[in-house]
């Protein structure tokens, strides 16, 4: 990683990420093994955080929260289950975040969790639903 040495603080993510896959590669066809060295987006975009939070709520409907710890949708109309959707494990908190940002402003237009939920899922956001009361 001696590469890193030369590198403008200022420069943007993509590009530096960019040349980072480069050198992966240039390793990987030097004979490095795979699990030695690796490029990880979401790993290494720990450094845009802190993330703004994106908070919304339509009052006694639903309440809608997006930040670096993922996505999470909750029902404020349902006080048996108390029905929540949550960022699951099978993609990372930073991304649901980063596709949550891209369609902040239309969920700020829905009035149902149903609607946002839609929205966020058309966008590539992962949801897991469950009821919050178990």
């Amino acid at each position: 990683m001696y590469w890193l040495q030369n590198l403008d603080a200022k420069a943007e993510f993509d590009s530096v990420f960019s040349m980072l896959e480069i050198y992966v590669n240039e390793a990987r066809l030097a004979g490095v093994p795979a699990g030695y060295i690796h490029a990880d987006e979401d790993s290494i975009r720990g450094v845009d955080a802190p993330m703004e939070k994106l908070v919304y709520s339509v009052e006694d409907s639903f309440g809608a929260l997006a930040d670096e710890n993922g996505v999470c949708l909750s029902a404020l109309n349902d006080p048996y289950n108390q029905w929540t959707e949550i960022t699951p494990s099978s993609q990372s908190k930073g991304q649901a975040y980063r596709l949550a940002a891209k369609v902040w402003d239309k969920v700020c237009e829905t009035k149902t969790l149903s609607e946002a939920s839609d929205i966020l899922s058309q966008a590539g956001c992962k949801l897991h639903g469950y009821c919050a009361i178990d």
